[in-house]
C-alpha cells in the first residue's frame, strides 16, 4: 500500500497528515507522488496516524530501513520501536 492509500483510507487529509508529523502538506505531497522519500521516523508517523501496520506501506519503505527473508521484504525491528513510540505519541496528542 502506497501512503496516498494509507492516508486516503483512514479519512484523513494531507494537511492533517503534516500536522500530526511536524511536516508541510507540500511535504506529504512529495511523499505521494513519489518525488521524495519520507525518512524512516516520518514512514513510522504515517503508518500510526493511518492505523496501519509499518509493513504495510512496503512499497515506501527505503531499502535501508528493511532486510529479506526469504525474498520477502520486511520493516526492521528498529522500525517497528519507532512506530510503536510514535504511534502513542500521536494518540496522546489527539486525545488532548
Amino acid at each position: 500500500m502506497d501512503i496516498r492509500t494509507a492516508r486516503q483510507t483512514a479519512r484523513i487529509t494531507q494537511d492533517q497528515l503534516a500536522n500530526r508529523l511536524g511536516v508541510s502538506a507540500r511535504t506529504v505531497a512529495r511523499w505521494e507522488a513519489g518525488t521524495t522519500q519520507p525518512s524512516t521516523a516520518a514512514l513510522c508517523g504515517i503508518a500510526a496516524a493511518c492505523h496501519v501496520d509499518v509493513d504495510t506501506l512496503d512499497d515506501t519503505i527505503p531499502a535501508a530501513a528493511t532486510v529479506t527473508v526469504h525474498g520477502t521484504r520486511h520493516a526492521i525491528g528498529v522500525v517497528r520501536a519507532t512506530a510503536d513510540a510514535l504511534g502513542a505519541r500521536i494518540e496522546e496528542e489527539g486525545a488532548a
